[in-house]
């Protein structure tokens, strides 16, 4: 199955809140705590202040999206979900945080990537 890349519009709001839900909640370990602080499972309603790309399938069915936002040196990537709650960057070179933030609770990471390696990193968020 292949994925399409386009701008979202507004109409893909409904949807993008339900993946963004979905790849919350995909994590058994964070489920309970998630479901228990439901304003961290809210998508911001507002595409004016981000740009936001979806994945879509069957041409029009969002099953994922990365939102980026400006930031002083480019963009800075806010926000990437697929349904099952995995996150995937193709980076070149060079060291990076990982910024996670939910619920007004936040947690960095930094990680360095090598040419040809392939990183696997988890981030917790904890929220109180």
């Amino acid at each position: 199955m292949g994925f399409r890349l386009r701008d979202a519009s507004t109409s893909d709001l409904p949807r993008l809140q339900e993946v963004f839900r979905l790849a919350s909640l995909s994590n058994e370990d964070d489920r309970a705590v998630l479901l228990d602080h439901p304003e961290a499972l809210v998508f911001p309603a507002s595409l004016s202040t981000r740009r936001v790309r979806v994945a879509t399938v069957d041409p029009n069915v969002v099953v994922g999206f990365a939102t980026t936002v400006p930031a002083p040196d480019g963009l800075e990537l806010a926000a990437q979900a697929m349904t099952r709650g995995r996150f995937t960057f193709a980076l070149p070179p060079g060291t990076y945080t990982l910024v996670a933030t939910t619920g007004g609770a936040k947690e960095r990471q930094t990680v360095s990537l090598t040419a040809g390696r392939t990183v696997h990193e988890n981030i917790v968020v904890p929220i109180s």
